[in-house]
């Protein structure tokens, strides 16, 4: 109404889950540009809410990668009370299992684990069903599934991710996950669902691997993959860096921030 040009972020749920969801179907569509974290959820409000595509565009969440990056795995795992010697899968993030599906992730690793005596999971968070996944755990029988807690300190944070193989979120639904960005930024691969904006940074068999929502077989096959090549893993690493310094870096997002202001203020 001021004609002041108006740049929004749109964080990734559903807008008609919204109080005001009726406000949004006019407050949306006149944005002068909208910012989003991925090219599904550009879809969703070019679709349903008519916003004109060269208005969207896909900018993702900054992660510092001068505090977020690879360092010696040894002195991580000697930093974080870990074995060197062992190999750990991590998950990060909140004990929601609808969302998350952590029941999903241990009942997986607990299949596979008798043909892979040197693998660990490693559980950092906390949330509302940690007793229930606990249980799980000792109803499986495993002593090689460890709850860490919640881990607010960055500098524990960044030595558990390059404790890891790889990164494991087979959520339900997403955003665009911090800690996906995070552990790239370590170096490390992503073994994820493709929700949200989870396949801006994962490409298959690069920086890591994707899988649908639910699928409890494909989550197998590929985290086989992942135990039984630890060369390619390895490989995969710098190639896992570079994608973090170019696309969530905070050089790299300022750049597409500065581009959208500069088009919206010409």
């Amino acid at each position: 109404m001021l004609g002041v040009p108006l740049i929004a972020y749109h964080s990734g749920s559903q807008p008609d889950y919204y109080i005001g969801r009726f406000a949004k179907h006019w407050t949306i569509p006149r944005a002068n540009k909208i910012i989003a974290s991925s090219q599904g959820e550009l879809g969703m409000l070019a679709s349903r809410y008519r916003v004109p595509w060269k208005r969207l565009e896909v900018i993702l969440t900054p992660i510092d990668t001068s505090i977020f990056r690879p360092i010696d795995r040894a002195t991580a795992c000697h930093s974080t009370s870990l074995d060197p010697k062992r190999r750990y899968l991590l998950f990060v993030g909140r004990l929601h299992d609808q969302v998350k599906r952590v029941s999903m992730l241990i009942r997986t690793f607990t299949s596979l684990v008798v043909d892979y005596p040197d693998i660990d999971l490693l559980i950092v968070g906390d949330g509302p069903d940690e007793k229930r996944l606990r249980r799980l755990v000792a109803e499986q029988g495993s002593d090689r599934v460890h709850f860490l807690g919640w881990v607010s300190d960055t500098k524990t944070k960044v030595q558990l991710y390059n404790t890891a193989e790889c990164l494991m979120l087979p959520s339900r639904k997403e955003g665009f996950p911090t800690v996906v960005g995070e552990a790239m930024a370590c170096g490390i691969p992503v073994l994820a669902s493709q929700v949200g904006g989870v396949g801006e940074l994962i490409i298959e068999g690069e920086t890591g691997w994707l899988i649908l929502p639910g699928d409890t077989e494909a989550l197998k096959a590929k985290l086989s993959f992942v135990l039984a090549h630890p060369e390619v893993v390895a490989s995969m690493r710098p190639q896992v860096r570079r994608m973090a310094e170019a696309r969530v870096s905070p050089a790299a997002v300022a750049a597409e921030l500065r581009k959208c202001f500069q088009m919206e203020s010409k």
